[in-house]
């Protein structure tokens, strides 16, 4: 924050209008254009190069924040690392200018560039400790947003390194649960799993700041694993550990990330390598919120699916509202509760409601070009499933086709082979080669999925596959599979659904006393 101060540059009239700046920013956004007036009145008044410096980066930080005017808050960061690269007692604004206008072209599109500065930066860092594992850990960031799998692990890894190193506890837990998260995403169960043994075991003893929130992020990731082995039954109790450890959140006080400017203008405060969080206590509570979308959706429980879905949405559009620029995590966390929410929905028949709200997580996407990318396969997978359950078969099929294709995902292309084959089986015989073919890459692709849910739903499919084209006793010997895992998961969509398809198979053989 930019406060006031007798010593910025000797001169009552810069004081005064800093003073100014600083009270239209505690004013809100709508009061932004003020405080940059402000500042660029200082400006014109050629402070010390001290001053200037500061100065031009407080405006770019507004400018880029709160404001449309991409192009001039990269001219006056640009200008900051400038004026600040003139004397060595102003490195801390340079750094901050540097990490901001990475922070502004990676937004743009200009990756490349932004992991240029980055890196140019990391070694006149190396002595201070916030700015180097802020540099970090923004490039992790960027290669992630890149693809780069490999290059986000190294970036975390050197993070946790430099951090124990340099005793910032709380940032090593923090880059080492962030590496074991990537490994689970990329399906590295082994490694991921000895990383976060390693970090558990830290985290028992950890007293340090910020205890309860790296607690929700160890749980939030430790859930997240067991719902993508298919384990809802065992997710269970660390959901219920996950939803209490996020309410003693709002019995602390919020922390906040990241430094200050100090009262002198020099630059900003000299943080710690551990003035680091997660998430804000609210994008946590968003968080957590859709963990418990995810174990609801997979336990069929779709009422409290849509209860969890309103209150995170409910949160998420607060937020929007009330600022100008909101926060890209928000973004990314409305696509995931969105495409759990049209799930719901379409199981329930409710296609109005789940049409709307395609509709809305499209709109997302659309604002978020990185994420129409990121989940177009998941986007045609739902825009099929809406189209099958309207009635629109040809039109269904043509969507999960074409999800197939914009995926190289194991689990998901079995999910969306999963559902074309009920579509093909709905078509009839025309599409009996085709189906015949899909069944065999499903059985194939399916003996190596360790997912319990997706492989209950395989033996499902296979038994209703068998059911339709006369096999009778396979039909029945592969549901019976379907219940056994189900029933251990407490997958109750998928027990429903195979008790029913059995009943069907017992009346078809005359044995209605079992039916």
């Amino acid at each position: 924050m930019l406060i006031m101060s007798d010593s910025a540059g000797d001169d009552p009239t810069v004081t005064a209008l800093l003073a100014m700046s600083e009270f239209f920013v505690s004013q809100g956004p709508q009061a932004v254009c003020e405080a940059a007036r402000c500042l660029l009145a200082v400006l014109a008044l050629r402070p010390v190069a001290r001053v200037e410096a500061s100065v031009r980066l407080r405006l770019g930080l507004l400018l880029s924040e709160h404001t449309s005017c991409a192009l001039e808050a990269k001219e006056q960061l640009e200008k900051s690392m400038l004026v600040a690269g003139t004397s060595g007692n102003m490195l801390e604004v340079r750094f901050h200018a540097a990490s901001s206008l990475a922070g502004l072209l990676a937004t743009q599109g200009h990756q490349q560039q932004a992991r240029g500065l980055l890196r140019g930066k990391l070694e006149a860092t190396s002595h201070h400790p916030y700015w180097h594992t802020r540099l970090l850990l923004q490039l992790a960031d960027l290669m992630s947003s890149e693809g780069d799998v490999a290059g986000q692990l190294s970036m975390l890894s050197r993070c946790a390194d430099y951090c124990q190193r340099v005793g910032a506890g709380h940032t090593h837990l923090l880059a080492t649960l962030a590496r074991g998260a990537v490994l689970l995403t990329h399906h590295d169960y082994s490694e991921a799993g000895s990383v976060l043994n390693v970090a558990s075991s830290v985290l028992e003893n950890h007293r340090g700041p910020g205890q309860v929130l790296l607690r929700t992020f160890y749980l939030t990731i430790q859930v997240t694993h067991l719902l993508m082995a298919g384990q809802v039954k065992t997710a269970k109790p660390h959901l219920k550990q996950l939803q209490q450890c996020v309410q003693s959140l709002s019995n602390q006080p919020e922390e906040k990330a990241g430094p200050v400017m100090t009262s002198d203008l020099s630059g900003v405060g000299r943080g710690s390598a551990d003035d680091f969080l997660w998430l804000t206590r609210h994008h946590a509570y968003i968080t957590v919120y859709l963990v418990s979308v995810l174990h609801s959706v997979q336990a069929g429980l779709t009422d409290k699916a849509l209860s969890y879905v309103d209150r995170a949405l409910q949160l998420i559009n607060q937020e929007i509202v009330s600022s100008i620029r909101p926060s890209g995590v928000l973004g990314v966390l409305k696509v995931h509760i969105l495409e759990q929410s049209v799930q719901c929905l379409l199981m329930r028949g409710e296609t109005t409601n789940a049409a709307t709200q395609l509709q809305d997580l499209v709109d997302v996407c659309h604002a978020h070009p990185v994420l129409v990318y990121s989940h177009r396969a998941v986007l045609h997978t739902l825009l099929g499933l809406y189209a099958f359950a309207t009635g629109g078969l040809d039109r269904a099929a043509a969507q999960l086709q074409t999800a197939l294709q914009h995926t190289n995902c194991r689990e998901l292309r079995v999910l969306i082979s999963l559902n074309l084959a009920v579509c093909f089986m709905k078509m009839g015989t025309s599409k009996d080669a085709e189906l015949a073919a899909l069944m065999t890459s499903v059985t194939s692709d399916g003996a190596g999925v360790t997912c319990q849910s997706l492989q209950s739903a395989v033996s499902y499919v296979r038994g209703l596959f068998s059911f339709t084209s006369g096999r009778i006793h396979d039909a029945k010997r592969q549901l019976r599979e379907t219940l056994a895992i189900a029933n251990a998961s407490d997958l109750n969509k998928l027990t429903s659904c195979s008790l029913l398809l059995l009943g069907q198979i017992f009346m078809a053989l005359g044995n209605n006393k079992v039916c």
